[in-house]
């Protein structure tokens, strides 16, 4: 991923979240040295990823992918190569944040062996808790 993705991506992210990120947000992300991101591309891009690394844990930051092409199994291999990139770096651990409300994406997550650890309370700008998912890599 890079700066001139970001028109692309604000579309997926505006049409798949209720709360989406701003630029603004992505550009802060992109612009960490420990972060890593990608973007997943047929013919246009259709789904990315964000990560970065706090501390020695891998925090995921963002997946998402456009709503025509859901359920093709894009979301795992984008979180899966995420995955595996920092496992390639001897990173042991991921974790995310995820709303108690979006049930596929915890279901999403527990798929791929994360399992709830903890709650943020007051977490999302609403008032929404977070569930705090994690897994070791």
């Amino acid at each position: 991923m890079n700066f001139d993705d970001l028109e692309s991506i604000l579309e997926i992210e505006n049409e798949c979240f209720k709360m989406p990120w701003t630029k603004d947000m992505f550009l802060s992300i992109l612009s960490i040295p420990n972060s890593y991101s990608v973007v997943y591309e047929k013919y246009e891009i259709i789904g990315y990823g964000m990560t970065l690394l706090q501390m020695d844990v891998i925090h995921i930051a963002n997946i998402a992918v456009g709503k025509g092409f859901r359920r093709q199994g894009i979301g795992g291999e984008i979180l899966l190569y995420l995955l595996q990139f920092w496992m390639d770096l001897k990173k042991n651990k991921a974790l995310l944040e995820v709303r108690p409300s979006n049930l596929p994406a915890i279901s999403f997550y527990k798929k791929f062996g994360f399992c709830k650890v903890g709650i943020k309370e007051w977490y999302y700008p609403n008032g929404e808790d977070a569930i705090i998912m994690q897994r070791d890599l």
